[in-house]
């Protein structure tokens, strides 16, 4: 096919959004969506390619994935030899094992399905993993096992089925996308069924006829202007990839259409500079991830704008590199390396076993790396988070019929808890202690669910949403049958300010925006909502049902605390303490120590404060997240075992004396 430098100018427009938005660089919050642009081009320039073979009469599967090897593996192998050694000098026991991981789900193309399966509410913070970019390498491959034989067999039928057959597919792919992302959306997001729209949307593209001079100006300007008004309209907190990813990938297709020499739009991407950044932007693409991971793991906290900026932009020339001195030689006409197909193919056959090997032998020695750092074996072990089965505990899906019957056995020695994965992180401890005591404890915990009416986490399309509204309807009727106080534990601050914590010393909480609402009287959500006045007004009305004693906050970390004391043991530095300000807790929790204070006076409500457990006494002390090995965290957040037996503690303490106070 003809070169077009302004696909490689497109190229350019894709990668250097995600590059700038993986670096946390303000005004790039949907540069992710460049991988989509990718995904068109990708689907574009493969199907032109093969209709090319196919009316040549030159079509072979094994010759195209030979071209696919070409093109994919050299760059991806350097990438996974530099990273490799860097992980095992800098990583700990627990994130070499998820490293291993990734590397047999990237031998055999499936890291997409791996990153999908683990990205539940407990998944490592996507910034440290040096090989999440992999995931759409995966969706690439996966839909490119499939499409060649498929294009093959429909070229075989008439050819008016052709297009027709595309289009439904495609929109068939597009229809799972927008049902998933109701259903799960991380599977949306990750798995090639629902992405297969966004490649077959490039590869309508190269069948469909060129418009005009006159036609192709303006609409390769829109389809520009669309993507970068994707890149600004998108962010975190958009549902994606929804119709909102209409945007890149209609632009996208505009720009292949209507970009050429001919018009300012082609003109533009044909630049110079694009068009360089162009042709190295796989291997950039590849390296900027593991080099802005790596130097995170390496400081264990947040590094400012401008060090991960220039971090970014360090990945271009070394992508120079990566393309004139590995990609180069394995391609062209006459590949001055490797040129016999057999040997190509079995070579890259063998590469990849040994990406697996590598992987499956990360696991195997995990044990011998405890062996050697038991100190960090320590530590994962107390992060570890426990998954006892205790009677009448309720997670996310609760038997009405088991509740009540738990409920009605205890009668009123019940020792009931509620809440959301904080609830959970005590409920081991919580259980113990009440039957210590002679009580007979329920509970009932569903993570990311703010246990008070009336609230809703956004966006609504999200399953979890509707998850934690099916939970709260089943727990709040099951505690009509409740004999005592509902003791609630949640994550307040973050419910009451719906964003993340950071702690000003450099641990700022990674991971996607929260949005909370309170629920208007229409039904709708309102998002301009007091959220502290209208919790008051609803812990209220549910004291007025039952009895409650709301656990006070538990200091946030902002960092992930095992990772940051296990990443600084195993590069040998001694920590005998961590923490955070003291004065930056009550700052962060000034709306909820208010909401308390003024929920207090009522009879039906009680507080219990647990911050004096582990925050120092002196005005400017530290609120402790490890002490001289003891670890009161198992990430930036939840408690720990030991810590959850602090707290549980204190809150039945709390909860006899009110028993007492009743009789």
């Amino acid at each position: 096919m003809r070169y077009r430098p302004e696909i490689d100018g497109l190229r350019a427009v894709a990668v250097l959004p995600v590059i700038l938005f993986h670096a946390g660089t303000p005004g790039f919050g949907g540069g992710f969506v460049g991988v989509d642009v990718f995904f068109v081009v990708s689907g574009y320039l493969i199907t032109s390619i093969l209709v090319a073979d196919l009316q040549g009469g030159r079509f072979s599967i094994l010759t195209f994935y030979e071209r696919r090897a070409r093109r994919i593996l050299p760059a991806l192998m350097l990438t996974l030899a530099l990273s490799l050694p860097v992980a095992v000098a800098w990583m700990t026991p627990a994130q070499l094992a998820d490293f291993a991981k990734a590397l047999v789900a990237t031998g055999v193309f499936a890291s997409n399905v791996l990153f999908w399966m683990e990205s539940g509410y407990f998944a490592r913070a996507a910034e440290l993993n040096p090989l999440l970019h992999t995931w759409s390498l995966a969706v690439e491959e996966q839909f490119y096992l499939l499409f060649p034989p498929l294009l093959w067999l429909l070229w075989r039928l008439p050819r008016r089925w052709l297009r027709p057959a595309l289009w439904a597919l495609a929109a068939a792919s597009f229809a799972l996308c927008q049902w998933l992302m109701r259903a799960d959306a991380s599977a949306a997001f990750y798995l090639a069924p629902a992405r297969g729209w966004e490649l077959l949307a490039g590869a309508l593209c190269a069948l469909a006829a060129r418009p005009g001079p006159r036609a192709a100006a303006p609409l390769a300007a829109l389809g520009l202007g669309l993507i970068l008004a994707g890149i600004a309209l998108i962010g975190p907190r958009t549902p994606f990839p929804s119709t909102w990813a209409l945007l890149p990938v209609l632009g996208t297709v505009l720009v292949i259409l209507g970009a050429g020499p001919g018009n300012a739009a082609g003109r533009l991407l044909a630049t110079r500079p694009l068009v360089a950044i162009g042709l190295i932007s796989y291997s950039a693409y590849l390296l900027h991830q593991p080099i802005l991971a790596f130097a995170r793991l390496r400081s264990g906290t947040t590094l400012s704008e401008p060090a991960m900026l220039g971090l970014a932009l360090a990945s271009l020339p070394l992508a120079w590199l990566s393309w004139r001195f590995v990609e180069a030689p394995f391609r062209g006409r006459v590949p001055r390396l490797l040129p016999d197909q057999a040997l190509l193919l079995s070579v890259s056959a063998a590469s990849l076993a040994a990406v697996v090997g590598l992987g499956l032998g990360g696991h195997v020695a995990r044990g011998w790396w405890h062996e050697r750092f038991p100190r960090i074996a320590a530590i994962e072990r107390a992060a570890a988070p426990a998954d006892p089965e205790l009677t009448c505990s309720f997670g996310q899906r609760i038997d009405p019929e088991a509740a009540a019957a738990c409920l009605a056995r205890a009668g009123p020695r019940a020792a009931v808890l509620l809440g959301d994965s904080h609830a959970a992180a005590i409920a081991e401890a919580f259980h113990a202690e009440a039957r210590a005591r002679g009580l007979v404890p329920v509970s009932f915990h569903h993570n990311g669910c703010f246990p008070v009416p009336g609230f809703v986490r956004l966006p609504l399309e999200d399953r979890r949403h509707r998850s934690c509204e099916r939970f709260k309807r089943t727990a709040f009727a099951a505690l009509e049958e409740a004999g005592g106080p509902v003791v609630v534990m949640t994550r307040w601050a973050l419910n009451l300010e719906s964003r993340h914590f950071d702690n000003g010393l450099g641990g700022r909480e990674q991971g996607r925006p929260v949005e909370i609402a309170a629920i208007a009287a229409d039904g709708d959500p309102a998002r301009d909502a007091d959220l502290a006045l209208v919790a008051e007004h609803r812990l209220r009305a549910l004291a007025a049902r039952h009895a409650l004693l709301l656990i006070g906050p538990f200091p946030e970390a902002g960092w992930n605390v095992p990772e940051l004391v296990a990443g600084r043991l195993r590069r040998g530095v001694e920590v005998e303490r961590l923490g955070t300000g003291k004065d930056r807790f009550r700052e962060r929790n000034a709306r909820v120590h208010a909401l308390f204070a003024a929920l207090s006076p009522s009879p039906r409500i009680g507080v219990v404060e647990i911050a004096s457990l582990f925050c120092e006494s002196a005005p400017d002390g530290l609120c402790l997240n490890y002490d001289h090995g003891r670890l009161y965290y198992r990430d930036d957040d939840h408690p720990t075992a030991i810590a959850a037996r602090m707290i549980a503690t204190r809150a039945l303490d709390a909860l006899d004396a009110r028993r007492q106070a009743a009789r």
